[in-house]
């Protein structure tokens, strides 16, 4: 759920602000990040769809809130759910919100993608997609695959909103949804299947969003403008970004004149 990585008021000038949200140690685990609330509403959102309670446009809501509607989802036999990447922070989340609404999910992590059983897919009611790639893999979900007449599925949350990288992972749909239509219908007929792609998923919770940032947040703000590496790792993510964009050597720190076409 990352957002921008870098702030620019001119072409001339632009500083790096740092994307915490991306921002990782050098093994690559993200140190802070909205994931799990992402991971929360996104599973939410899907339960409630499947029951019919899903309503439009959202609002903000409480937790309290949220939690009450997914309790009242409950009647009949459960849905069976998927949740792809569901052991990381986002996948937790997932869980955490399915557990409130009496769902015990199926959890794929990556050895299961690795050797993905389409299927085995296929076979369930509700699929939540919470995985996180740096780099293109084999899709989980195609065009062909809506058509298969033996799919029982009818609810995606795609909750990583890859929609527009290389990386993306479920090729079904070219566009994210949004609060005033968070459900787009992908099939019709007797067996349809719905798409919900929202790329702002924690704001619906704000509160809780909030607090769990700032509390991941708060310790690093400590060794701000150090040599402390988590801050080296996303200067240094910065600058790849600028390379890639062909903008190496056009920013500078906002404090300082623009007296070298080198980095600062």
């Amino acid at each position: 759920m990352a957002q921008d990585n870098y702030c620019t008021d001119s072409p001339q000038v632009a500083e790096p602000c740092s994307t915490w949200s991306i921002s990782q140690t050098s093994g690559g685990h993200r140190l802070v990040a909205f994931g799990y609330w992402a991971g929360y509403v996104g599973a939410a959102l899907a339960v409630l769809q499947h029951s019919g309670r899903l309503g439009a446009p959202l609002q903000p809501l409480s937790k309290e809130s949220l939690d009450r509607a997914l309790g009242q989802s409950r009647g009949g036999p459960p849905p069976r759910t998927l949740v792809i990447g569901a052991f990381g922070r986002c996948g937790r989340g997932a869980r955490h919100a399915l557990a409130v609404a009496g769902i015990a999910p199926t959890g794929w992590d990556t050895e299961d993608t690795r050797r993905l059983d389409k299927a085995a897919l296929l076979e369930h009611d509700i699929l939540i997609n919470a995985v996180h790639t740096t780099r293109p893999v084999p899709p989980f979900l195609t065009q062909l695959d809506l058509d298969d007449p033996t799919r029982r599925l009818t609810v995606v949350c795609d909750v990583t909103c890859d929609v527009t990288s290389a990386c993306n992972v479920l090729l079904i749909y070219d566009a994210t949804t949004s609060w005033r239509e968070p459900v787009r219908r992908l099939r019709h007929g007797p067996w349809p299947l719905d798409i919900i792609a929202i790329d702002n998923l924690p704001s619906l919770l704000p509160r809780e969003a909030s607090i769990a940032f700032s509390a991941d947040l708060l310790p690093h703000l400590k060794s701000l403008g150090s040599s402390a590496p988590p801050w080296q790792h996303c200067l240094g993510m910065f600058h790849a970004e600028c390379d890639r964009a062909g903008l190496a050597g056009r920013w500078r720190p906002r404090s300082q004149p623009d007296t070298s076409s080198g980095r600062h």
